[in-house]
Parts: C-alpha cells; structure tokens; sequence
C-alpha cells in the first residue's frame, strides 16, 4: 500500500489535542486475502503514533471506510487527522437545535 513519508515537526500541534482521524482505504480488485477493517485501522493507527499524535488515547472521532476497487489498479489509504471538540460538543452536535440527550444544554 503506497504511503508518503512526512515530516515529523509537521504534525507537532496535534501531540497533545483530541482528535478526529479519517481513513479510506482502497484495495485492488484482484486481492485474495480478505483483510479486516479493524485491522487495517489498528495497523495505520499504530504507524501514526509517536509521529502524528503522541497516543491512540488522544482519538476521539474515528471514521473508516475500506472500499474494493472495480478494476485493478495500485491501492491506497487516505489519512485526515484534524483537532476536534467532539469531548465538548462543539462540532458534533448542531448548537441550533439544541440537542439535550446525554448531555448538557449547548
């Protein structure tokens, strides 16, 4: 699976925020072995630690997609690591609507 090599000092503000992590990845037609989505994810996580992020614990949103291409081509992972406020509802839930399951009023 093609990945680009970054820079450590690229990601030196997200140490030590919580974050969301968005990963896609894309797998040739022609693959035999049957890989698990989990496990994909655990393998890229645990690729990103110590470089990306300081710890899985600072993981607060996780989105994953695996998706088997139609014709066989090189496969790929799309990775999108951004802070979030999920812990304090911020981009979550719609402040307009005023949700109040679960939690305090926003």
């Amino acid at each position: 699976m093609r990945m680009a090599a970054v820079h450590s000092d690229t990601y030196a503000d997200l140490r030590e925020r919580e974050l969301c992590v968005r990963l896609t990845f894309v797998l040739a037609a022609s693959r035999s072995r049957v890989i698990d989505v989990d496990n994909l994810t655990k393998s890229m996580c645990d690729g990103l630690r110590g470089t990306v992020y300081r710890d899985h614990t600072q993981i607060q949103h996780l989105d994953v997609m695996k998706i088997r291409m139609v014709e066989d081509a090189e496969e790929w992972a799309h990775l999108s690591v951004r802070p979030t406020a999920v812990s304090e509802h911020r981009d979550v839930f719609d402040r307009l609507n005023h949700h109040s399951f679960g939690v305090a009023r926003i």
